[in-house]
């Protein structure tokens, strides 16, 4: 029963995980972009 509840555990925190790693990826696309559009004016 523990490892069970702690591969559900390990599940969410990968799940929150994979998340914020989204995240952080969509951001640095959007500053990259903007940075971009920056240069162009």
């Amino acid at each position: 029963m523990y490892q069970i509840n702690g591969l559900i555990l390990d599940n969410n925190f990968n799940q929150k995980l994979l998340i914020f790693s989204l995240n952080v990826t969509k951001n640095l696309t959007s500053l990259r972009f903007i940075s971009i559009l920056i240069g162009f004016i």
